[in-house]
C-alpha cells in the first residue's frame, strides 16, 4: 500500500491511502514441481525397549518460484519467475532406548542421525542469460531498445 498526500477544498491536508502495482506480470509463471522418492522401515524390538527408523530420501524440485528485483527503469520493482533447481539426497537413522519404565514415570532417550546428506542448488537453469548484479544470478529481462537484454547470439542490445 502506497500513500498519497492531498489536500481538502479548505487546504486541510488529507492522506489517501493507495494501491502501488510494483510486481511485473510474469504470463509464463508456473508451480513449482517436487519429485521425491523416500524409503524406510521403522522397528520395534524387545516390547519397545529399542525401536526407531531408518530411512533413505531423495528430492528434486524444479521451477523453483524466486523473487527477482527488476533494473527501475522497467517501472516494476521486482517480478516472480522459475529459476532453477534444489535437490536433496541423504539418509536418516532414528534410535529409541527406553532406559526405565515404571507405574507413573518412562525415561527415553532418542537419537537422531543424518547421513551423506547432500543438498544442490542450481538458480541457473534457463535459456537465456543477462547477468542480474542485483540478484547475484543470472536474469532474463525482454526490453529491447533499453539496453538491457541480450540477442539471440549473445551480444548485448
Amino acid at each position: 500500500m502506497g500513500k498519497t498526500l492531498n489536500a481538502e477544498q479548505n487546504g486541510n491536508p488529507v492522506i489517501i491511502p493507495t494501491l502501488e502495482i510494483n510486481t511485473m506480470q510474469n504470463k509464463d509463471l508456473r508451480w513449482e514441481r517436487t519429485e521425491a522418492f523416500n524409503v524406510g522401515i521403522d522397528y520395534n524390538l524387545f516390547d519397545g525397549v529399542l525401536s526407531g527408523s531408518v530411512e533413505a530420501y531423495n528430492m528434486s524440485t524444479t521451477d523453483v518460484l524466486v523473487n527477482r528485483e527488476l533494473p527501475t527503469v522497467t517501472g516494476f520493482n521486482r517480478v516472480y519467475a522459475n529459476f532453477g533447481e534444489v535437490k536433496n539426497k541423504g539418509f536418516e537413522l532414528t534410535l529409541n532406548s527406553l532406559n526405565m519404565r515404571r507405574t507413573n514415570f518412562e525415561a527415553l532417550v532418542v537419537m537422531y542421525s543424518l547421513w551423506g546428506m547432500k543438498s544442490e542448488y542450481d538458480l541457473a537453469k534457463h535459456d537465456d542469460n543477462v547477468e542480474d548484479r542485483r540478484n547475484t544470478w543470472d536474469i532474463q529481462v525482454d526490453m529491447p531498445g533499453l539496453g538491457m537484454g541480450r540477442d539471440k547470439d549473445g551480444s548485448l542490445c
